[in-house]
């Protein structure tokens, strides 16, 4: 390693240890070497031609350098365009051809000698000769050659031709020409231009171009490879898009294939050549890259610069070769450059891996661990390694253990920055490789990173605490709320059902009571006796009032009304418990007339042994199974109110002569309440004067003197 201080920094230089070595500075001055040949010198050895750009052609033949320029008379012009050795098919030797700037065509003899060619074209500033062809058709020989501003000549039988291609007017660069033979025999010529690709079948060319599925028509360089079926391949550079691969394989059709190649470092690429171990060789404006098919079909890529010991990354067209050796020659703005692969040494040797830097929120951290504070945000580790040589190629992975399960794929970046890390502990696991694949010893970096005084556990329990207080007390709230609102609901409902009860009640007492006296009507009635128990004892009383129509028809119905309201009130002043609770009360239910319905202050069974000494003269008839029934004279008398029909039940175990019926005594103490007397004519029966009598208000009858016997 050769280190160097210059007035621009530090140069690093490793000695021996790149396949690339500087074969001529010629041309650095200017535009560099746009022409190279290395042929056999005739006595075992090799000599190296160089053409640059003004400053003529370098021979270099037994160790030593030789010049040809226009200032030693050799040479119209000191800028070289091309070189060329064409077989000659009978000598078995090879002539060299010499294309100069300005559009000169020199051949190349013994000694060396320099003979100028006539030729037509125009020498136009800017004019050169790219590229000769020699062939034979039909026992004729045929130069072809192509320009750089008047495209395609033909020399045949000394005398030469220009062999445009339709369609263009005016300026025509040839860069390359190249001959095919097709499975039939049949001889082709194929041009790159700045037209796109010509082909031409000895008579006139035809052009391919974005039309005919090229994806660009600035062309530059130009080979023919078979690929491996032993299908022809056309290589060809572009302006645009790197290399166009066109399968010829049928030259009547060409065929660009899918562009499946690993991107040039540039696109302006001047064409590709094949050493004899397989490997493409691209020349760019921004450096050589190397193409190396793999097992799987597909290519690697590997790009030389400077740093890989090329004299300048920037290559010229037309200056590019293959030696027997497998040496790789190119011209380019600096000189002649080679790259020899025999000289390239396996290295098995991991390299160091050093960490060049640590920071915390920008300020470097000392040591090989980090503390980083609570409030820091971003964590940035720099790492480099010293490979000394090809270090573009590096190639590193880190894994944060503690936050990430596996490493970062292998990237070139040889920095890791980390912001807003979780409190806790971490290790930094850095990697890293070399361009030959070899795997250096891993650094682990410790990180703690502390914790906020809410990050701690304690913090989290106190907050969770709260949690679950805040919604303990949302969840009381919530049952206050609720409750009152249920509270609220009940009432609403309790209201509602009042009122709803209310109504009911309403509608039942509209459907129970007559509207017009409102007494009890018939429904109630008939209610009353479907509840009745089988077997229970029942009285039914009837009431008739008389002159009730003329009552109604003389004074109205609020007359009619008010009487029947009487006639209720007067009912209920007697009856101290509605009849239509008599069920409940000993079995003696009774029912009243006019669909008022009564119960006697005693049942019918309690007050028939208080009359025990009434003699029961009425007619009997059995009414019930199981009971008797005494009939009562419809000519009981009565004042106002008559007794129009009544009878009662009561069981036979009583004596038939004391069966008294209740309901009578009911109707007959009504009927003295208002003043009504009965007489032995009226009635057969003599009711005795009691107590009760004188409780419910009734005068007693007046005695009759006896008469004495």
């Amino acid at each position: 390693m050769l280190w160097l201080a210059t007035e621009a920094g530090i140069s690093r230089t490793v000695l021996d240890g790149s396949a690339w070595s500087t074969a001529s500075l010629m041309g650095s001055r200017s535009l560099g070497v746009f022409g190279v040949l290395v042929e056999p010198d005739g006595h075992g050895g090799e000599r190296l031609w160089v053409g640059s750009s003004d400053e003529g052609l370098g021979l270099y033949e037994d160790g030593r350098w030789r010049r040809f320029t226009a200032d030693s008379g050799h040479l119209p012009t000191n800028t070289i365009s091309m070189i060329r050795a064409i077989p000659d098919e009978a000598g078995g030797g090879r002539t060299l051809w010499l294309g100069t700037w300005g559009g000169d065509l020199l051949r190349i003899g013994d000694g060396p000698g320099f003979t100028r060619l006539p030729t037509p074209w125009p020498k136009l500033t800017g004019q050169s000769v790219l590229d000769i062809l020699q062939r034979k058709v039909g026992g004729r020989d045929e130069l072809w050659v192509g320009t750089r501003l008047s495209g395609a000549w033909r020399q045949r039988d000394g005398r030469w031709e220009a062999m445009p291609a339709p369609g263009i007017d005016g300026q025509w660069r040839v860069s390359r020409i190249i001959e095919q033979r097709d499975r039939s025999g049949r001889d082709w010529l194929w041009a790159s231009t700045d037209s796109g690709l010509a082909r031409c079948d000895g008579k006139a060319w035809t052009l391919f171009d974005v039309a005919h599925g090229f994806p660009d028509e600035q062309l530059a360089g130009l080979q023919l490879y078979p690929d491996a079926a032993g299908r022809p391949i056309l290589w060809m550079g572009s302006a645009r898009v790197g290399i166009i691969r066109v399968d010829i394989g049928d030259p009547l059709q060409p065929r660009v294939l899918p562009a499946t190649l690993p991107p040039p470092p540039d696109p302006y690429t001047y064409g590709a050549v094949r050493a004899t171990d397989g490997r493409y060789y691209v020349c760019s404006n921004t450096g050589v890259q190397q193409l190396t098919p793999d097992a799987k079909g597909g290519d690697t890529s590997r790009v030389f610069t400077r740093r890989d010991g090329m004299v300048h990354e920037e290559c010229n067209g037309n200056a590019q070769l293959v030696d027997a050796h497998g040496r790789f020659w190119t011209g380019t703005l600096g000189g002649l450059a080679v790259y020899d692969p025999s000289r390239e040494t396996a290295d098995t040797q991991p390299k160091p891996l050093r960490v060049t830097g640590m920071r915390v929120d920008g300020k470097p951290q000392p040591g090989m661990q980090l503390q980083v504070p609570a409030d820091a945000t971003m964590i940035d580790v720099e790492f480099a390694l010293l490979s000394w040589d090809r270090e573009a190629e590096s190639r590193f992975r880190t894994q944060l253990v503690g936050l990430e399960n596996a490493s970062t794929p292998w990237t070139p970046q040889p920095s890791r920055s980390f912001s807003a890390l979780p409190p806790g502990n971490y290790v930094l696991r850095i990697e890293a490789r070399d361009h030959f694949g070899n795997v250096s010893k891993p650094i682990d970096i410790p990180i703690h990173v502390a914790a906020h005084w809410w990050q701690h556990p304690w913090a989290y329990a106190a907050g969770v605490l709260a949690l679950l207080l805040l919604g303990y007390a949302a969840a009381l709230v919530r049952t206050r709320v609720l409750r009152a609102q249920r509270t609220a609901l009940e009432q609403r409902v309790a209201e509602r059902t009042a009122e709803l009860d209310a109504a009911n009640a309403r509608l039942l007492d509209l459907a129970y009571r007559d509207a017009l006296t409102g007494l009890a009507n018939r429904r109630r009635l008939l209610d009353t006796l479907e509840r009745t128990p089988a077997g229970a004892t029942t009285a039914l009383v009837f009431f008739d009032v008389d002159h009730f129509k003329e009552l109604n028809d003389q004074h109205g119905h609020p007359a009619t009304k008010s009487c029947a309201g009487s006639c209720r009130r007067c009912c209920h002043a007697r009856l101290r418990t509605p009849c239509s609770r008599a069920t409940a009360a000993k079995n003696s239910p009774a029912c009243c007339p006019a669909s008022m319905q009564y119960r006697p202050r005693q049942s019918p069974n309690a007050c028939a042994p208080r009359w025990n000494r009434c003699r029961c003269r009425s007619r009997m008839a059995r009414r019930t199974p199981g009971s008797r029934s005494v009939p009562v004279s419809p000519a009981a008398p009565c004042a106002r109110w008559k007794t129009a029909n009544a009878c009662c039940a009561m069981p036979t175990s009583r004596c038939t002569r004391r069966r008294t019926p209740g309901a009578i005594v009911c109707g007959l103490l009504l009927a003295e309440r208002e003043g009504m007397r009965f007489s032995p004519a009226q009635h057969r029966h003599k009711l005795p004067w009691r107590a009760h009598h004188r409780r419910a208000g009734i005068p007693a009858p007046p005695r009759k003197e006896r008469s004495t016997p």
